[in-house]
């Protein structure tokens, strides 16, 4: 009996090797050699932990798949299809059962069969972390959607794909697939072009951008001027006579989009962040960006957004003479504080300006800014309570409104 079982190894091996050798008819003999032995039920368990009918699936398993791959190199479609199914019904925690399964439905042409078993290797590759593999049914599931019209899901599972090859450090596949994804997004506009209908227009385009990425979505769009392109964990806008305009980190907390201020798109890309409600809070680490982040804004304040400049100008009317009691709340200025790491709203205790800069006092900070620096700032509605007289404690930019004053009697 154990001779059995030896047999039925020696077989499989033997088919595997002439499998590699592209020797698929001779190793398609081989491994039904080995079926034929598993299933006159010869065999028994050497594993005291396995019975011998769960050995013989286990092995079953794996000659099934090596059937279905070496029918597959003869270009037996329909038969690899069987064998896969037949390693499934064996063992059906095998992802590269479900993988091949699903290339072999996709090589029949029915794409919409071939969606269920890519999602099963899917899931069997998260338990085993086999990202290899993985990075490759992304990549196949992605040509069935896209062969079933799904443009966006498709290039999405491609963007995946990419992400991983990168990961695992192939960047030969993750170059291939970065012009492909090109490739599909320049042949769409093309289409929509010919058709003259559903193309955006770069102000639509651009607003779709901010809706998405602020939202943590990574949305694929493009016209003759514009698209979005994801890559890793960020979705980036770019022009094509511009290059990199827009960039969001979709993990990132509290969400964040960098744009590029010297851009002929930005006065169009700020108006839709500030909309949005996400304000220019520092510059970026990148040379002439800056960070927009999202915060609420109080309940009767208008919002400003200008440079110091403009600022001193509007504003700057005797601030630095300021000396009543009490911490005046008719003005407010985004900025992180003394000792805060995240930006908020902070009454402005006086405004200076000195040798071309301008200096914004808050409670216990300077502000530097210089003429051109972008600068959000609130300024109360007329019929608000002017002052406050309690000691300062900020303007929790996650409130509704402001501390409500209490007045001295």
């Amino acid at each position: 009996m154990e001779i059995g079982y030896r047999v039925a190894g020696h077989y499989y091996r033997s088919g595997v090797a002439k499998f590699r050798a592209k020797e698929y008819q001779a190793a398609i003999a081989d491994f039904e050699r080995a079926v034929s032995f598993v299933n006159a039920g010869s065999l028994v368990s050497q594993h005291h932990k396995i019975t011998a009918e769960q050995e013989s699936r286990l092995l079953l398993g794996q000659v099934y798949l090596s059937l279905g791959d070496a029918q597959l190199g003869l270009g037996g479609v329909e038969v690899a299809i069987s064998s896969y199914r037949s390693s499934i019904v064996q063992n059906p925690h095998i992802p590269e059962a479900h993988y091949k399964l699903g290339v072999a439905v996709s090589a029949a042409g029915n794409y919409a069969a071939s969606i269920t078993p890519f999602y099963g290797a899917l899931v069997l590759c998260s338990v085993k972390q086999n990202d290899r593999l993985k990075a490759s049914i992304y990549f196949n599931l992605g040509v069935s959607l896209l062969k079933l019209g799904s443009v966006s899901g498709g290039l999405g599972k491609w963007q995946n794909a990419r992400n991983l090859y990168a990961t695992l450090g192939d960047f030969a596949q993750t170059d291939q697939i970065a012009k492909l994804i090109q490739d599909v997004v320049v042949q769409q506009s093309s289409t929509q072009a010919k058709q003259g209908s559903g193309m955006m227009d770069d102000s639509a385009l651009i607003q779709a951008f901010v809706e998405g990425s602020t939202q943590g979505e990574a949305t694929l769009l493009s016209n003759p001027n514009l698209r979005t392109e994801p890559a890793f964990n960020t979705v980036q806008l770019l022009a094509k006579k511009e290059g990199l305009l827009a960039s969001a980190k979709l993990s990132e907390k509290p969400q964040s989009v960098s744009v590029k201020r010297s851009s002929s798109y930005w006065k169009l890309i700020h108006q839709v962040m500030l909309v949005k409600g996400f304000f220019p809070v520092t510059a970026s680490q990148k040379e002439d960006f800056y960070s927009y982040q999202y915060r609420t804004v109080p309940a009767g304040y208008q919002v400003n957004c200008t440079t110091g400049m403009e600022l001193y100008q509007q504003v700057g009317w005797g601030r630095s003479q300021r000396t009543g009691l009490g911490i005046p709340m008719d003005l407010l200025i985004l900025s992180r504080g003394a000792a805060s790491r995240m930006a908020t709203w902070h009454p402005v205790q006086g405004l200076i300006c000195s040798r071309g800069s301008f200096y914004v006092k808050t409670l216990g900070s300077e502000i530097a800014l210089g003429e051109s620096d972008l600068v959000v700032w609130l300024k109360k509605n007329k019929d608000n309570s002017p002052v406050t007289t309690y000691g300062y404690r900020g303007v929790r930019p996650d409130l509704r409104g402001y501390y409500r004053p209490k007045l001295d009697r």
